[in-house]
């Protein structure tokens, strides 16, 4: 019976021999590429590209948040602007009658917000007939009804909204126009002063105030 080899002696009898050819080694002398000082691999490329996604990702949402609340709040005005010329045009009948505003303003005693005689109501010339309670976006609120000499109606409204609904107003102490709109053949304006939501509504073609 044959002894068993060492395994030192069997590795080097199995391997001894083995050597690469002249091809092989000419390709391992082959010197490695580095990239350039300053110019990104392919890994910094791809890191590179990622954050530029992910920023005009966030760009983009940012921009289309915007847009949604900006559009939101233009139809929350022109929901307001359509239940005004709803309201003027009904004319409902007023609920007192005096031409003093101090007594037509303390008429409104179910209000759960204190009304403020703001100097833009009335137009020049126009007289107090009197008031009624009605609804702005489904809360209470108080309509005033004026005449011109002419005979021509106006209403004019004092309505209270929550604080985020009534951010979306203009308001005129900070310098902004009041929004107008035109429904139904009314010309309306919207603006907010006091913490108050204040409309004005007339027939198209009769305001006094055009370069309002």
């Amino acid at each position: 019976m044959n002894e068993p080899r060492p395994l030192k002696k069997a590795i080097q009898e199995r391997y001894g021999n083995e050597a690469l050819s002249d091809e092989q080694l000419a390709t391992l002398r082959q010197p490695v590429y580095r990239a350039p000082a300053g110019r990104p691999v392919r890994g910094s490329w791809l890191l590179a590209g990622g954050l530029t996604a992910l920023a005009l990702t966030l760009v983009s949402f940012i921009y289309t948040a915007q847009w949604y609340r900006a559009g939101s709040e233009n139809r929350l005005l022109v929901t307001i602007a359509e239940e005004v010329a709803a309201n003027h045009l009904k004319l409902k009948p007023l609920e007192i009658e005096n031409p003093e505003l101090g007594t037509v303003l303390s008429y409104f005693t179910e209000l759960d917000f204190q009304l403020v005689p703001s100097p833009r109501l009335g137009g020049a010339g126009e007289t107090l007939l009197g008031g009624r309670y009605c609804s702005i976006q489904g809360l209470a609120a108080a309509q005033l009804r004026y005449q011109d000499a002419n005979g021509t109606l106006s209403t004019w409204y004092e309505a209270t909204l929550p604080a985020q609904s009534l951010a979306a107003v203009p308001d005129i102490s900070a310098g902004e126009r009041p929004s107008r709109f035109l429904v139904r053949g009314v010309d309306i304006l919207l603006w907010r002063e006091h913490g108050l939501v204040f409309a004005e509504a007339r027939p198209s073609g009769s305001r006094s105030r055009p370069g309002e």
